[in-house]
């Protein structure tokens, strides 16, 4: 029997609560949350079952998640063997961790002296080797390309990590609300490269997030969106949700008054380009700025139509709005107010006329995220809908 378990060296204090998951294929999760402060205690413990005793190769068992994986997998009686440069010493005793139990874990555990960036070493140590179980905490995809070559019997295979990945910039230090070169929800799959898929025989798409749908029946709208994102309150639309890493990424819906619209129908603004212009205006009326130094520069990207599956008529417009600032809008000499890029964006609208009132679905996203982000977004350009309300 296998336990992996989620490890936490330091607990806060909570109520006691205990909540059953679900049953997977025989495998039952249970989370525990204690109560008081201890050291070296599972908060959360997920208990999996193995046939038989493994012979495991453990590349990430000296620092982070991977300490306390090998206690877990020696405890068990599994052959477990450390790979590691040898810089530091192989084991050592954790807070709270009895002289007893580490004299035992540190006479069980292997060790194998080496660098993991040396491949043909790598490739070398193991091919010799019968391991069943491979474990990797990383970033580097040919870090991994050695093991499997050396291990074409492998059973399992164990790939961590952790990553963000952010765009180039000169510009310091690195922030969350910065744009991502690769949204986080799609950086991890990212990691790992078609080679080594394609060697243990996994076929890996890269998976869109699972949609919601909103349903406003008192205003008369309906749209889907990123199940991930997060409603924001109190924003000044009539509902507004942003991605939780990308801040700059979000949705908005804005909704003519009643009293002062009469619209019959999206036509009422024109055709789609002139409807283009009107948005892109009320987007700059919006960014206005009274700082000095501050120029935006605009562009109308596309204007369509369409007749979606309601019937109705729907008007998409899309601009890329950038805003400019000097460095130092005070200095006298006009090269000492050098202009810098403050922010990118796209901006993508859908206009729909129902209840004698204009319905416009707004989304803004970073421009050097767009083509990452962009199958998502039109998903809920697609999926906005008007409707009329109920008397």
């Amino acid at each position: 029997m296998a336990r992996l378990a989620a490890l936490q060296q330091h607990l806060l204090s909570c109520s006691p609560l205990t909540t059953s998951l679900s049953d997977l294929s025989g495998t039952r999760l249970h989370t525990q949350h204690q109560l008081k402060r201890k050291l070296w205690q599972p908060k959360g413990t997920l208990y999996v079952s193995a046939s038989s005793t493994k012979k495991i190769f453990n590349m990430a068992g000296t620092r982070f998640i991977g300490v306390f994986l090998s206690r877990l997998l020696v405890k068990e009686g599994h052959r477990v063997t450390l790979f590691s440069r040898g810089k530091a010493p192989v084991t050592q005793q954790l807070p709270g961790e009895s002289d007893g139990d580490y004299a035992v874990f540190s006479s069980k555990i292997l060790h194998s002296k080496g660098d993991r960036k040396d491949f043909e070493f790598v490739k070398s140590s193991l091919s010799g080797e019968e391991f069943d179980v491979i474990c990797i905490n990383g970033r580097e995809a040919d870090e991994v390309e050695p093991v499997l070559d050396a291990l074409p019997n492998l059973e399992q295979f164990l790939y961590s990590s952790s990553a963000g990945v952010y765009l180039n910039s000169d510009l310091l230090p690195h922030a969350e609300a910065k744009g991502f070169a690769v949204s986080r929800r799609k950086a991890a799959s990212l990691i790992l490269s078609t080679y080594i898929l394609s060697k243990v025989g996994i076929a890996l798409a890269q998976q869109s997030p699972v949609f919601r749908e909103y349903i406003d029946a008192f205003d008369g709208y309906s749209f889907q969106y990123p199940r991930s994102w997060i409603q924001v309150r109190g924003a000044g639309a009539d509902i507004f949700f942003r991605d939780p890493y990308v801040l700059d990424e979000n949705l908005s819906l804005e909704i003519s008054s009643p009293s002062s619209s009469q619209y019959k129908s999206v036509e009422d603004l024109g055709p789609p380009q002139e409807a283009g212009k009107k948005v892109l205006k009320q987007y700059l009326t919006e960014f206005m700025s009274t700082r000095l130094g501050v120029r935006r520069e605009s562009n109308i990207l596309s204007t369509s139509s369409r007749v979606a599956d309601d019937g109705k008529l729907y008007y998409e417009v899309e601009v890329n709005i950038k805003s400019y600032a000097n460095n130092n809008e005070l200095a006298v000499m006009p090269q000492d107010r050098v202009a810098r890029l403050e922010w990118d964006r796209r901006y993508l609208s859908v206009l729909g006329v129902e209840n004698n009132q204009l319905y416009e679905l707004r989304l803004q996203v970073p421009e050097n995220v767009f083509a990452e982000e962009e199958s998502d977004l039109r998903r809920v350009m697609d999926s906005f809908r008007v409707s009329k309300i109920a008397a």
